[in-house]
């Protein structure tokens, strides 16, 4: 390392370049497929009811992991977990016992840090809360779920099938949470166990229900944070606004995000992004605007009712936002591809260190912090990373 630091003095300061949408994320953004999503949630509606145990609700997991597997994530697997409880939500009581449930994850690594980690998440089962009961077996009766959370699912899997033919500096992990319905089962058994190995999580999104239009404000979407994820909450609010025609709102009306406290804690206890919050990472919720009227954890929640053109609008919004946190593109100091990053790479940016974007002999693969220019901050970066096997 000694070496680097030596060589410094011939180096160049250089300044950073405005940030503005960028081309790049503008195509990959353009490729959702309103479709795409429309054929996914239907899918997953025709399952009847994906409530975690049922035979239905196993088939919905092992579906999407097929798909997984066919868009290229060969290794995708489930996480198994189990669900006791005895709960009662608006008069229906369940009463489960060592049930089993299975979350469905898959890993898109990282070219420059594999081990730091965005999460995509979304849960895939469903309830029907339509009529007072108790039930001491997994729920058959219908929940078609296709607003929540058949949309959420149709969003990660088609950041799947568009995260594949491209790089991120930093690893994304695809998680489609298990029994979320009944207390954030799936999630919490996720980010605990990422706590517990010691993960480099540096944001979560969870991606719930987002077919259901606002009459009074059709353009709005909603964007739940606490105090420790208002930047990544941030970065998916601009996201919109640069790359698409909706626009982040919160109830108030005073801004961009919601923030919110439940039950004497920071989250609002409403999705799957509560789980990681309460293990220290920066978890947001992407949803639907929270003041649209929408039918959930009922018979009614058919394809019928689904908005796709906003569905597919957050969607391009969280995908661009996902790429700008996982950095994107990639940019691997491992300039030749011999799998470390070497003397050999560090004549190679030294020969391109001093160039900018526009001007003769620059190369974005070099410009490791994106700022238009080759300079002392890529020479840090690199020099961070020298060493490291790819």
């Amino acid at each position: 390392m000694g070496l680097f630091y030596a060589l410094l003095a011939l180096f160049i300061l250089s300044g950073p370049a405005s940030a503005a949408p960028d081309p790049a994320v503008q195509a990959l953004v353009e490729g959702v497929s309103t479709d795409s999503l429309r054929a996914t949630v239907r899918r997953l509606a025709g399952f009847g009811t994906r409530f975690v145990g049922t035979d239905s609700g196993r088939a919905a997991g092992a579906w999407i992991r097929e798909r997984l597997v066919r868009e290229g994530y060969a290794e995708a697997r489930f996480d198994s977990f189990t669900v006791t409880l005895d709960r009662t939500l608006l008069g229906r009581r369940f009463i489960l016992d060592r049930v089993r449930a299975r979350n469905v994850v898959a890993v898109r690594r990282g070219v420059r840090y594999p081990d730091r980690y965005l999460v995509l998440g979304a849960h895939y089962d469903s309830i029907s809360l339509s009529r007072p009961d108790t039930l001491s077996a997994p729920d058959t009766s219908s929940a078609p779920g296709a607003d929540d959370n058949a949309t959420g699912v149709s969003v990660v899997l088609e950041m799947a099938r568009l995260l594949r033919g491209v790089d991120t500096d930093a690893s994304v992990v695809l998680v489609f949470f298990d029994a979320e319905e009944l207390g954030l089962w799936g999630s919490r058994a996720y980010a605990e166990r990422a706590r517990a190995q010691g993960e480099d999580v540096r944001a979560m999104f969870s991606i719930d229900a987002l077919g259901t239009r606002a009459t009074d404000l059709p353009k709005a979407f909603s964007i739940d944070a606490v105090s420790r994820s208002l930047g990544v909450g941030e970065e998916v609010a601009q996201a919109a606004l640069d790359y698409t025609d909706l626009v982040p709102r919160n109830r108030a009306g005073t801004g961009h995000l919601e923030v919110i406290s439940a039950q004497g804690r920071e989250g609002c206890n409403c999705s799957d992004h509560q789980s990681f919050i309460d293990q220290g990472y920066a978890g947001v919720l992407v949803s639907q605007y929270f003041g649209a009227e929408a039918v959930f954890h009922s018979e009614r929640d058919t394809v019928g009712g689904v908005d796709f053109s906003l569905v597919a609008g957050i969607g391009r919004a969280a995908l661009a936002a996902a790429v700008r946190v996982a950095g994107f593109p990639g940019r691997s100091p491992d300039f030749d591809g011999d799998g470390v990053a070497d003397l050999s790479d560090f004549f190679l940016f030294a020969a391109r260190y001093g160039t900018r974007q526009g001007g003769t002999g620059f190369e974005a693969r070099f410009d490791l912090d994106r700022d238009g220019a080759v300079g002392i901050e890529d020479f840090f970066l690199f020099a961070e990373l020298f060493g490291r096997r790819y």
